[in-house]
């Protein structure tokens, strides 16, 4: 008898499906027999569905929310559920590089005095939020944690004097071994990539959520262009150091306008230190180190180079070479580190009388224009 083309599809369907389970059977009994004997016990075969049933399940790791980290959702003992959680480097993908002189597409204030640092250091600077708030916010000037500056609104914080600024502070290693070294200074890295200004971000809000003797209240990030706005951030000798930690070197002859260590913006660094401050620069290329030393001691009336001897018990060279994430990368294929620290000088006369001049030139000019003002109005012009 002829069968129908359906039953004789369905007959070759089945077929399939009886040698796959078979061959699933032979593969499991394989891999069973292969355990135990590398575990040197007895082989014994067990049935697909007896191997099946004798391996415990695997519970699968939940997704981490920012909300299961609130104290409103720790443990009945006081602990976090999520203790340990912290960002992963894999989650926030990100370019190596960025030009730094292309057009901003990014907000910043229009003088420090419209900075609320409070937003950054809520344990140093009073704040209307809540302590709640405080932990789960974080404000780093990206996408995903924006901020809106005011030019309205100015902020007199009277303790706006004593920052360390970690430039290009890349995945924040730095950072967090400079905020138990200075408890009394607040630390600010300053990144020009979105995705790794969101890493820092919130592996500084982990810290604030763990358990740890170090929360790294004083430690905070901010996506920004320093070589545009550093200005804009930081006034007149607010800064206690500076640290420039493996910059892009910018090979080509025709990029080295855009080292951030350079003969113009080494007058802006050394207008937002104190006299007495340290500027760092750090990297393993050495035509690059030649680059900024050389760019240093030209500004001789501005910086002068601090010694090896004074360097010797300086803790910051550890952190740098120990700590920061290209620091272990050089330590580990065995290349030097080149270093180069400057000290801030107090300002030569030649550039206070010419400050003063300016002021005195802005106050004349301030005087005249409320003159002609006055003279207007009084024609009724």
């Amino acid at each position: 008898e002829e069968s129908e083309p359906g039953d004789v599809a369905k007959g070759e369907e089945d077929d399939k499906q009886s040698d796959a389970v078979e061959a699933d059977i032979v593969f499991e009994d394989t891999d069973v027999e292969l355990e135990q004997a590398l575990a040197g016990l007895p082989c014994i075969m067990l049935p697909a569905s007896t191997a099946q049933e004798s391996q415990p399940a695997i519970p699968s790791s939940p997704e981490v929310s920012p909300s299961a980290l609130s104290p409103a959702n720790r443990a009945a003992d006081g602990e976090p559920p999520l203790k340990r959680f912290k960002p992963k480097k894999a989650d926030f993908r990100q370019r190596a590089h960025c030009n730094p002189l292309s057009d901003p597409l990014m907000v910043y204030p229009v003088s420090p005095r419209h900075v609320d640092w409070s937003m950054h250091f809520p344990k140093y600077f009073h704040t209307n939020r809540s302590q709640e708030e405080c932990e789960q916010t974080i404000f780093c000037n990206t996408k995903d944690h924006p901020i809106q500056y005011d030019s309205s609104m100015i902020y007199d914080h009277p303790n706006r004097n004593n920052f360390i600024l970690d430039i290009g502070c890349g995945f924040g290693g730095l950072l967090v071994s400079l905020g138990p070294l200075f408890p009394n200074n607040l630390i600010m890295g300053m990144e020009i990539r979105e995705q790794v200004t969101n890493y820092v971000g919130e592996r500084i809000r982990s810290m604030r959520l763990s358990e740890g003797p170090y929360k790294g209240d004083n430690i905070a990030v901010i996506r920004t262009n320093a070589m545009k706005f550093l200005a804009n951030y930081f006034p007149k000798g607010s800064c206690d150091k500076l640290f420039f930690c493996f910059p892009d070197p910018h090979f080509k002859k025709h990029n080295w306008r855009r080292r951030i260590i350079n003969d113009p913006l080494m007058s802006l660094y050394a207008y937002v230190l104190k006299p007495g401050g340290l500027l760092y620069t750090v990297t393993d290329v050495e035509d690059l180190h030649i680059w900024m030393r050389d760019c240093g001691e030209r500004q001789h009336e501005l910086f002068e180079r601090v010694t090896d001897a004074e360097l010797a018990g300086d803790p910051c060279i550890k952190c740098i070479e120990n700590d920061t994430e290209e620091g272990k990368k050089v330590k580990r294929a065995g290349k030097p580190c080149y270093t180069a620290v400057f000290r801030r000088r107090c300002d030569p006369p030649s550039l206070i009388d010419q400050a003063a001049s300016y002021h005195r030139f802005l106050e004349e000019a301030a005087a005249r224009q409320a003159a002609a003002a006055v003279a207007a109005g009084a024609l009724g012009l």
